[in-house]
């Protein structure tokens, strides 16, 4: 990730939780919708500037590929369908 890219993103968390505290803290509808406002505008650029960085794919692929709970729930599932099918073939 660039220097120019933590800068951008250092601002925008920043703001992000400006947001948060301002719509904690608004009295009125107005104040409100902006601070929601904020908080939707600096966290889509949070999420651009993360997706750029690659440091969400790594996790996402981490998750997806490397889940060995995922990897035996694949295994049962194998192991289910072969009984099933030789259970299909006795019964003919």
């Amino acid at each position: 990730m660039s220097d120019k890219d933590q800068k951008i993103g250092g601002v925008a968390f920043l703001t992000y939780i400006g947001g948060v505290v301002w719509l904690f803290l608004a009295e009125t509808r107005l104040t409100t919708l902006l601070a929601m406002t904020v908080i939707v505008i600096t966290g889509w650029i949070l999420a651009k500037v993360i997706n750029k960085s690659g440091f969400a794919s790594q996790i996402t692929r981490d998750i997806l590929f490397d889940n060995p709970i995922q990897e035996m729930r694949k295994n049962e599932l194998a192991s289910w369908k072969a009984r099933w099918h030789n259970a299909q073939k006795k019964n003919r």
